[in-house]
């Protein structure tokens, strides 16, 4: 006898392969794809503040159910002598204060710490800051006005067994090659190794924060804005040669109506024969 599959059964089924099939939802931090024992680097920056800063007081809060803060990882290399407190769960604080003042007129890293990824169950992980107090000497509470957050994510993949013994395999391919290769073939890897030293290091990065990382609206330069650019002084040229342009020609037209009452006023004396 067979069996009978009714249209209900028949949408299971077909819902189970579907949902089967379907890659598993990707899990992120702060809109970064993280893998179970992924190093997530969080950094805190400040830039573009217009006057020195003298308090600093900032919290970052983690899901401590997905994320381990790596211990000895909280650096704070814009703010001297801050006093940290990493043992609150779920929350690193962070706070400084000086008379001198904190100068982040150009981009500075207020914190950096680590965490590592230990369940990547939730589809978002939670990682943010917040900012209580950002005061500067005018004692002006700025917030978050100047303050941006960059997130990386460093991928550690453990090597499976077959990439261990490939690897092995590999090494000692290397090693018996090195040891028959003649001494032609190792001066000339020594004359490529040296011509290409140069170009490797003028491709090393000089900063690990880039343009694309900074916010549009935190981007900003002082130079750029208390020093007008060459256009504005073209500009200005332009606007005050055309002011004289016109008060010339005022002074011409007035000149010229002045004469032409004279003129009448003498009877026109200055036409006649």
């Amino acid at each position: 006898m067979k069996k009978r599959y009714t249209p209900l059964m028949l949408l299971m089924l077909t819902a189970a392969v579907v949902f089967s099939a379907l890659p598993a939802a990707a899990v992120t931090v702060n809109t970064h794809e993280v893998k179970l024992n992924d190093t997530v680097t969080y950094d805190i920056h400040a830039i573009a503040c217009p006057t020195k800063v003298k308090a600093v007081d900032i919290s970052i809060f983690y899901d401590e159910s997905s994320l381990e803060y790596i211990d000895g990882s909280l650096k704070t290399p814009g703010l001297t002598n801050a006093v940290t407190n990493t043992s609150v769960p779920g929350e690193i604080l962070f706070n400084a204060v000086t008379l001198e003042g904190f100068d982040f007129t150009e981009d500075g890293v207020l914190c950096s710490a680590e965490f590592k990824v230990i369940d990547d169950s939730a589809s978002e992980i939670s990682l943010y800051y917040d900012v209580k107090n950002f005061i500067d000497e005018k004692k002006t509470e700025l917030k978050d006005t100047y303050i941006y957050d960059i997130t990386q994510i460093t991928t550690t993949e453990a090597p499976t067994a077959s990439a261990v013994i490939e690897s092995k395999a590999e090494e000692s391919s290397n090693s018996a090659s090195d040891t028959t290769s003649s001494a032609a073939e190792s001066e000339e890897s020594e004359i490529i190794f040296d011509l290409a030293a140069p170009d490797e290091e003028a491709a090393a990065p000089t900063s690990s924060v880039s343009s694309d990382d900074i916010p549009s609206d935190k981007a900003i330069r002082f130079d750029t804005i208390d020093t007008p650019s060459r256009s504005t002084f073209s500009n200005n040229g332009r606007t005050v040669l055309l002011i004289l342009l016109g008060v010339a020609i005022v002074f011409l037209i007035v000149q010229f109506f002045i004469i032409l009452i004279r003129d009448r006023g003498g009877k026109g004396s200055h036409f006649s024969d």
